[in-house]
Order: structure tokens, then sequence, then C-alpha cells
């Protein structure tokens, strides 16, 4: 029987490479559950909060940028935060156009060609360029600390202040209880600015809240 792992077990056991494999796109095309994800996020940022200029505090985002493409357009700047190591360094090698790094290319396709109707390759280039370049930290974290993120230490507090948190199949399998799920929102929520928003991708049904 397969263990549910918390903690260190996760930071011990959890395999980026074979996580990312999830999301294959054989022949480019998407499995039906990521274009649901991709499809949730993009009317989010297109309709729910189409607004230029947003701080983003991607928290929990394991080895996978693809839940930020849509967010790119919107976005003034992007703080990733995760709790394992190697996911953090997952992700930087996307940044540094790694060959080593997981194809993400079907993803931006689909999110801007199928899903704003921008059908030149040129376009999904430049997507590609802007989340990177608004990717600017990748930060640890654990909702488990009383200030779950390691902010750096030249920061003020208002710069941990953000006009989005997005968490996305994070919170539900960093907590072992209702009363814990709870209390990680309410930190979740401290960073918040004045009228912002949580976006929650949540394992129960596959469902996007926000």
């Amino acid at each position: 029987m397969d263990l549910i792992r918390f903690g260190e077990d996760y930071r011990n056991h959890f395999d980026p490479r074979a996580y990312v494999s999830f999301y294959k796109a054989e022949g480019g095309k998407l499995e039906d559950y990521n274009e649901f994800s991709l499809k949730g996020f993009h009317e989010f940022w297109s309709t729910k909060l189409a607004k230029k200029n947003q701080r983003i505090l991607e928290f929990g985002g394991g080895p996978s940028i693809f839940d930020l493409i849509p967010a790119a357009p919107y976005a003034e700047e992007i703080i990733f935060a995760e709790y394992s190591e190697k996911n953090r360094e997952e992700v930087k090698k996307w940044l540094r156009k790694s060959p080593e790094s997981h194809n993400w290319l079907p993803y931006f396709k689909f999110a801007v060609q199928t899903l704003e109707g921008k059908n030149s390759d040129e376009e999904v280039t430049i997507r590609e360029s802007e989340l990177r370049k608004k990717i600017k930290h990748i930060l640890p974290c654990d909702i488990g600390w009383e200030d779950p993120v390691k902010w750096p230490s030249s920061w003020s507090s208002q710069l941990a202040m953000f006009d989005v948190v997005s968490t996305s199949l994070c919170l539900e399998v960093s907590v072992t209880s209702s009363e814990g799920y709870r209390k990680a929102i309410a930190k979740l929520k401290r960073y918040l600015k004045p009228s912002g928003h949580i976006v929650m991708y949540v394992f129960w049904g596959r469902r996007i809240t926000w």
C-alpha cells in the first residue's frame, strides 16, 4: 500500500522528474485533465481578474510552471515559493533553458493558441520569454512555519504583500487535518494586499476556486 507522505518524507522521496512526466503531451496533445486545469486558470486571469501589473506569489509550486502560463500577461512579477530544493532546482532548469528541463511547449501552445486565439508560433515564444522574465525569485517555503516563505533578508514587509496568492495541489498534502487546512489558508491570506485574491486549485474534484 502506498503511504501518504508529509514533511521530510516529501523532501526525501518526492521525485520531480516523475511528477513532471505526469504532464506529458504525446504528439503535442494535452491530457484532458491538464486541459481542464489550464482552462480554469485562463478563465480566472482573462475574465475574473483581467488587470495588468499584478504581484503574484505562487506558493508550493512544485517542479511545475504550467499554471503560471495564463498569468504571465497580467503579472508585474512572480515570486515562486516551493518546499523542496529538488523541485526548486527543476524550475531553475527551465528558467535557464537547460536541455534537461521538462518540455512545457505544448502547454504554452495550448494556452496561447487554443485558449487565447493567438495562432502564430512567435506569440508562443514571446509568452515563454515573458514568463521567464517575470519569475523574479525562487524561494523556500513551508506552510508549517509561522511565516511560511523564507523572504530575502533585505525585503521590507511591503515586499511580502501580493495582489494574488496562487496555490495548486499543495495545501491538502501539506497538512493532516481540517483545522490545519484552515490555518494554512489563514497564513497565506496574510500575504494579500487589500482586495487581493487567493487562487486555489484543489485536489477534491479538481476544482479551481478563488
